[in-house]
């Protein structure tokens, strides 16, 4: 079942989520490309902090996944000591974050925060915050999907 997700909920879900992020530390922000990156900019932009972005293709359609996360995109910059964030747009599989997570440790980070919009039950990692549960498959109005409809 499919889950259209409007701007409007977008919006109201990305509050919701910086009003959460308040309670935690962090003075670093990683966002996976390319779903993360319209969360990471609102996220940013909240905390007044500028992000860096990881390249992470792992999904190819709905349901459909390569075998693994393949990097596209690494971090460039040290993360040596840093209290990071890393913000997708939802916990799925939990591949991507995973992978994205054990990158970020690579790089010298201190801990690793995790933030999605949506969390899936079924993921194998639960994110530290998120706005809301499904067990849908989401479309964001970023996606081709969503405009194709």
């Amino acid at each position: 079942m499919l889950d259209y997700f409007s701007w409007a909920e977008f919006e109201r879900l990305s509050e919701i989520l910086i009003e959460k992020l308040r309670d935690y530390r962090f003075d670093a922000i990683v966002g996976i490309s390319v779903g993360g990156l319209p969360l990471t900019a609102v996220v940013a932009n909240a905390f007044n902090i500028k992000p860096l972005i990881i390249g992470i293709k792992y999904y190819r359609g709905i349901n459909l996944t390569d075998k693994k996360p393949l990097m596209y995109q690494k971090i460039s910059n040290s993360l040596c000591g840093k209290y990071v964030l890393l913000i997708d747009d939802i916990a799925d599989s939990g591949d991507t974050l995973e992978f994205a997570k054990e990158h970020i440790y690579q790089h010298g980070a201190k801990s690793v925060v995790i933030a999605t919009l949506h969390m899936k039950p079924t993921c194998s990692i639960t994110p530290d915050v998120y706005a809301m549960k499904t067990n849908k498959w989401v479309v964001y109005p970023w996606e081709r999907e969503y405009r194709e409809r």
